[in-house]
């Protein structure tokens, strides 16, 4: 058993406490800076080490009791054991960082930050991995590689998490995937708030149809894009908007009077009946060599501006469709700020500049969230 003493120096982008102690840095989740105590090494490698927390000695003022029962198992949440304010600055402290290290020369941009008003009880969808061989249900352990029974998980809706609670009922899971592989993954979902939570087995992640996974959250950002767009004015003036990976037109539901194109490789059927002079849809793999020769075929050269909501790989070639199309603005909205940042280097090359910067909290009580840059030319 390889213990090791430690002090926290600081919490890096996955919400782990950084430790450095005789020219050794090792990684502790769950941890808070200052505080001191005794961990297991499980993993090293180049110069790393990556532990488990064992004892504290000396506690941060911040910690506190987490909500969930599984916590101190489950890999899934990564900051219950500190205050939401703390959390909420321990992103905007990676945020600052990222863009600080894209756009050295701009003088720093204020976060703009949308939080959630629920801390817990947000997701609207939740994924769980079986082992029928171990009889185990839950979320995998990504140290031992084991199922983790999370029956009382604290993320999802009230009404998905009585269905979790269900499931584990006398193993009635087991009952679902009676007929399935022996390993696999099932999902618990709710589209519509009124209506009951629905589960599908070993099928892609959100086949039913993609939505954020906290309403609340999303909505606000909305409304802010909305806003975003009305307060230019004529500075820039915004008339035809590119939406990219746009999905059912989620981003631009609270624009109003501009010409919209919504493009992405998955358009669910009803959005494309839906299809007007004012909002077209369009279905077309962004990935694909010959995309941005097929949309200026379509709809032309002239598009004011481009929002951009790419999955967590991000789209390496923006630069190209900055090129292409010659927006007066770009809205990069990603999951991921770091692949966020590597498809914007180069931009301010292309003429557009960081005007407004927002660290939106989709993903409370986790490392993860989301982050919305504008972009404009300089009058």
């Amino acid at each position: 058993m390889n213990l090791i003493k430690f002090k926290i120096d600081h919490i890096d982008f996955f919400g782990q406490g950084v430790s450095k102690i005789d020219k050794k840095i090792t990684f502790i989740p769950k941890t808070l800076p200052e505080e001191e105590g005794t961990a297991q090494v499980y993993a090293s490698k180049k110069g790393v080490q990556f532990a488990q927390l064992v004892e504290l000695t000396k506690s941060s003022p911040y910690r506190i009791d987490p909500t969930c029962p599984h916590y101190q198992q489950c890999q899934g949440c990564h900051f219950q054991h500190t205050t939401y304010e703390q959390e909420l600055a321990f992103k905007e402290t990676t945020l600052k960082f990222i863009i600080k290290k894209l756009f050295p020369h701009t003088p720093n941009l204020p976060v703009n930050i949308i939080s959630a008003k629920q801390r817990l009880n947000y997701r609207n969808r939740i994924q769980l991995h079986y082992d029928k061989k171990n009889n185990s249900l839950g979320f995998i352990d990504k140290t031992s590689h084991q199922v983790i029974a999370v029956p009382n998980c604290c993320l999802p809706l009230a009404a998905i998490g009585k269905k979790l609670q269900q499931l584990y009922l006398q193993d009635s899971w087991q009952q679902l995937v009676q007929e399935e592989k022996t390993l696999g993954h099932l999902e618990i979902y709710q589209q519509i708030p009124t209506a009951p939570p629905a589960i599908s087995i070993n099928r892609p992640y959100a086949e039913a149809g993609f939505s954020q996974v906290n309403e609340e959250v999303n909505q606000k950002l909305q409304k802010e894009i909305g806003a975003i767009i009305d307060r230019q004015g004529t500075s820039p003036q915004i008339d035809t908007i590119l939406d990219l990976f746009g999905g059912n037109g989620n981003l631009v539901k609270q624009i109003k009077d501009r010409k919209i194109y919504t493009v992405d490789a998955n358009i669910p059927p009803k959005m494309l009946a839906t299809s007007n002079e004012r909002h077209l849809f369009i279905s077309q793999d962004l990935y694909h060599l010959n995309a941005i020769d097929n949309l200026r075929a379509t709809i032309g050269k002239k598009i004011d501006l481009i929002i951009i909501d790419p999955p967590r790989s991000g789209q390496k070639d923006l630069l190209r469709w900055v090129e292409t199309f010659l927006p007066r603005a770009l809205l990069y909205v990603s999951c991921n700020a770091q692949t966020m940042a590597r498809d914007l280097a180069g931009i301010i090359e292309l003429g557009l500049h960081p005007k407004e910067l927002w660290l939106i909290d989709l993903f409370p009580a986790t490392h993860h969230f989301e982050t919305a840059i504008f972009l404009t030319k300089k009058i």
